[in-house]
């Protein structure tokens, strides 16, 4: 028996009733951060020792603008998105040299698609170039198998940077993909 979410609306309820039911194979729940906030994702990819792009989950803009000159990300292009959420809800491309503080501001005081509530922090990572792809794995007993790979086509609409246009499904390739 498993419980899969299907989406990120339902990862909250598939790990609750996952973790209740106590099924022999499931996601550990102390690792559910992990795979619902966009910061911890990152962390978890440095501590596996893979490559990662240099995030910041903030609500303050003065502790922003410190990081940026820290990580030397000062007028870099940068997204801003929420900690927490699905899709491009909210999610804002910052131009070299653009503004991020209306984007910062926006994410936190506008309630989320996802769930209607306001955001406590705001995701601010360097901006990867290139195709965007997403990974979906299963792991039973310490293995962990590709499940799917998916290729992002992005676009914008109107005043928003970040629209999904459609996904593309990469068929599984041993020497390609290892």
């Amino acid at each position: 028996l498993a419980i899969l979410p299907g989406s990120d609306t339902a990862m909250g309820l598939a790990e609750h009733l996952s973790a209740s039911l106590q099924l022999p194979f499931s996601n550990d729940p102390r690792m559910a951060t992990q795979r619902l906030h966009k910061a911890r994702m990152q962390e978890a990819l440095l501590d596996a020792g893979i490559p990662a792009l240099r995030t910041i989950s903030s609500a303050s803009e003065a502790e922003v603008e410190v990081w940026l000159r820290e990580k030397e990300l000062a007028g870099a292009p940068l997204v801003v998105k929420p900690a927490n959420s699905a899709g491009s809800d909210k999610v804002f491309l910052i131009p070299e040299n653009g503004d991020w503080r209306k984007a910062l501001q926006r994410v936190l005081t506008e309630p989320s698609k996802l769930d209607g509530k306001n955001h406590d922090t705001a995701i601010v990572q360097e901006q990867a170039i290139g195709t965007e792809f997403a990974i979906g794995t299963v792991s039973s007993n310490g293995k962990h198998y590709i499940a799917q790979i998916i290729q992002y086509t992005k676009g914008r609409a109107g005043n928003r940077s970040v629209v999904y246009d459609y996904v593309e499904f990469i068929p599984f390739n041993e020497e390609v993909h290892g």
